[in-house]
């Protein structure tokens, strides 16, 4: 896990930069910018705190500070083609805002959207898609004072869009807020994060960190509220609850893929987790068989 400085642009209070990359860097990382994305070529899968979805060109994606992403590029832009991977990227902190934009009416919007994107936020509308592209590319344009107001309305406008997925099923800055070197912590997320799929054992995760199990647990728990298998299940569950909404797999299907040998594990999981059940779950979302995720 990397944490990333990130520098704003001269005679600016944040960051706007255009990205191109044969394949964007496969690293987990964090900072503590909120962070705006445009995806302008390229696919693949984006990782966003315990949360695994599919990203493909025109994708618009704001990320909370201190929340652990990156995207995957497809294997074919590993190969050797003229295929290559772009976005366009701002980034800011709480700082550009005037002191107590929490208190004033007009911010109330932002505000609370921040406050979502700790969560990440994937907006499924065309509309607010297009419309982001518009604004930035009207962004390239412009400077000083007309570049921030121009990111204050794109802002107030996506407070508005109401279309929109949560990339992660929990909040995630209670593991990556309190300290930025805790290394064990971080460790043990990516692993699980890279395994989730298969059995996990304590003393797998243990050899991968260089804790003793015990150690290993009583750590954890103690730096994160949580235990390993807590962690590890949000993880299965937020990824079987991207299964529920954008593939017609079956329970059973699913519960496997997301790293469940048992389905009566699994259901009892998923309830405690969500609150009902996955077939519930999946009554209530509406089910694109067209853009099953490749596994």
């Amino acid at each position: 896990m990397l944490y990333e400085k990130v520098i704003p642009n001269f005679n600016s209070s944040f960051t706007k930069r255009i990205y191109d990359f044969k394949h964007f860097p496969s690293k987990w990382h964090y900072h503590n910018e909120i962070e705006l994305i445009l995806i302008t070529k390229g696919f693949g899968k984006r990782y966003i705190g315990d949360g695994i979805e599919n990203f493909n060109v025109g994708d618009v994606v704001l990320i909370g500070e201190n929340v652990p992403h990156f995207h995957l590029s497809d294997p074919v832009f590993y190969e050797d083609n003229d295929l290559y991977c772009q976005s366009d990227v701002i980034q800011f902190t709480l700082n550009i805002f005037p002191k107590y934009a929490d208190e004033m009416l007009e911010f109330t919007g932002i505000m609370e959207l921040l406050r979502r994107s700790l969560r990440g936020i994937s907006f499924n509308s065309e509309e607010a898609k297009s419309h982001v592209w518009d604004v930035f590319h009207r962004m390239r344009q412009l400077s000083s004072m007309k570049l921030l107001l121009e990111l204050y309305g794109l802002l107030d406008y996506l407070s508005d869009v109401n279309d929109f997925t949560y990339s992660s099923l929990s909040v995630s800055d209670n593991i990556y807020t309190s300290d930025k070197s805790d290394i064990p912590v971080v460790k043990t997320y990516e692993y699980l994060m890279r395994n989730f799929k298969s059995e996990v054992s304590l003393k797998q995760v243990a050899e991968e960190v260089g804790f003793s199990a015990d150690a290993l647990c009583r750590y954890f728990k103690r730096n994160t509220g949580k235990t390993i298998f807590e962690c590890l299940s949000e993880i299965r569950i937020g990824f079987a609850t991207r299964l529920l909404r954008s593939t017609s797999y079956t329970v059973t299907q699913i519960a496997y893929e997301s790293g469940y040998s048992n389905l009566s594990h699994f259901n009892h999981q998923f309830k405690k987790i969500t609150g009902c059940s996955p077939s519930q779950y999946k009554s209530c979302n509406i089910i694109f068989d067209e853009t099953d995720i490749n596994i």
